[in-house]
């Protein structure tokens, strides 16, 4: 089935498919008929899931454990897959997050290098990979989980937003030389999930969306052939108007609504 505009892929990859999200995606695709790789570093996780997919959708699962972080892993199962039929899409939703340490300014050392290995490298790494699947016979799609972060950063996490930041404007260049290869690239921008917050991360989540609610909304853009989607709507509108201001009224106005001491400035 053709990865156009107005179907759901026929064969997709998903890479992070063990966590919230992921697993969200999986079942959705899935429910629309669509056969599944499922690749993450939670190897039971993902067993589990590919258990439950087969139980309820008649597609087929396959999964291997790997990480963004060891190519060559990741390679060797983007490989397999890629002989075994044609891929249409593929989900990028590799990530970990995580705040910054109480009373500390910015994440660990141990912390916000694994979150630039993951989140920005590997993923690229990722998207390297899935350009060898699309051989320019039939359109394909890359889609990647990004993050409204990406937009205005988050005092809470700074090197969390850095990746998601870098991944966006990554993505956002590389779009007009993927469509003349007739590769789509669909960005995904969501605010909080509802179901589950990172380690440490403080407590405000407003409008916080359910892992299966984003998922749909995910798939949908990407359907669409979307370049880019940002929700929930509430959230995206004031990250776009905080954006639009001088940083200094930006950093008053977060504090204000967040209550973090840091977002004050200087």
């Amino acid at each position: 089935m053709p990865a156009n505009r107005q179907q759901p892929p026929g064969r997709a990859i998903i890479v992070g498919a063990a966590g919230q999200l992921g697993a969200a995606l999986a079942d959705d695709l899935a429910a629309a008929g669509c056969d599944l790789g499922l690749c993450g570093r939670d190897g039971q996780a993902l067993a589990a899931l590919a258990d439950r997919l087969r139980g309820r959708h008649a597609v087929d699962i396959r999964h291997k454990e790997g990480d963004v972080t060891r190519p060559a892993t990741l390679a060797d199962f983007f490989s397999a897959y890629g002989a075994s039929g044609p891929v249409d899409w593929v989900v990028i939703n590799a990530g970990i997050g995580g705040a910054r340490a109480l009373g500390g300014v910015m994440e660990d050392v141990a912390t916000g290098e694994r979150m630039v290995a993951v989140n920005l490298v590997g993923a690229l790494t990722a998207i390297r990979l899935a350009l060898d699947l699309f051989d320019g016979s039939r359109p394909g799609r890359i889609v990647v989980i990004a993050s409204l972060a990406a937009y205005i950063g988050s005092p809470e996490s700074p090197v969390y937003a850095a990746t998601k930041a870098g991944l966006r404007a990554a993505c956002l260049s590389l779009r007009p030389a993927l469509a003349a290869r007739d590769v789509g690239v669909t960005i995904a921008n969501p605010g909080y999930l509802a179901d589950r917050v990172a380690d440490g991360a403080a407590n405000w989540r407003p409008f916080a969306t359910p892992a299966d609610v984003a998922a749909r909304r995910i798939v949908k853009a990407a359907i669409r052939g979307r370049a880019e989607i940002a929700f929930p709507w509430q959230m995206a509108l004031l990250v776009r108007l905080l954006a639009s201001l001088p940083v200094r009224l930006r950093e008053r106005l977060y504090s204000r609504l967040s209550g973090d001491p840091l977002a004050r400035g200087t």
